[in-house]
């Protein structure tokens, strides 16, 4: 992550990370990336990224700091508390906040 986020002429549109036991130590880098705005996809399914990448996630959206259209977030231990940080942000996000 740390090597595609310091890029800043970076080109990346797709990140599909599937089931590669990434957990809550991503949050950070995780972020950094999204922030990039030049991402459209992120397939993060079957992992263990659990509440607090959620939050970090649901914050970026909600101030509309990240491009993202679709991410697939399914499987990854994000929980009631997490979900609901997500739902949030996309219905009180700015008005061009991304929808998946």
């Amino acid at each position: 992550f740390e090597a595609l986020s310091s890029n800043e002429n970076s080109a990346l549109e797709c990140l599909f990370l599937r089931q590669n036991k990434l957990g809550p130590h991503v949050a950070d880098p995780l972020s950094n990336l999204l922030s990039m705005r030049c991402l459209l996809t992120v397939d993060l399914w079957g992992n263990d990224l659990g509440v607090s990448v959620a939050q970090n996630l649901a914050e970026l959206l909600g101030k509309n700091l990240c491009r993202v259209q679709g991410f697939g977030l399914r499987d990854n231990c994000i929980g009631p508390e997490g979900s609901g940080c997500l739902a949030e942000a996309l219905r009180s996000g700015p008005p061009s906040a991304p929808r998946w």
